[in-house]
């Protein structure tokens, strides 16, 4: 009986977390984001100085599995935890 309830209770806490990805609004970030953009082309009363570092930075193999595998991740958790909450949300309703 316990682990049906910690079951139900599992899949109720991802029903929500899908519930929160659907309903999260792009429109007002993406106006935040371009009014930050705006606000930083803006003239700078001083002088920009070019400024060299110690080592040219160069993407590798490794670093670009890496992101790569970072985005593969990230967009499987997404797509299940959304997949699985339509599922049950399709259930209940």
């Amino acid at each position: 009986m316990k682990r049906f309830l910690a079951d139900a209770a599992l899949i109720v806490v991802l029903v929500l977390i899908g519930s929160s990805l659907r309903s999260t609004p792009a429109a007002p970030v993406e106006e935040r984001i371009d009014a930050f953009e705006q606000s930083l082309h803006t003239d700078v009363p001083w002088e920009e100085e070019e400024v060299n570092g110690f080592y040219a930075i160069e993407e590798n193999k490794a670093s670009s599995l890496a992101l790569s595998m970072s985005r593969f991740i990230v967009d499987a958790v997404t797509t299940g935890t959304l997949a699985f909450t339509d599922f049950f949300t399709a259930l209940l309703v």
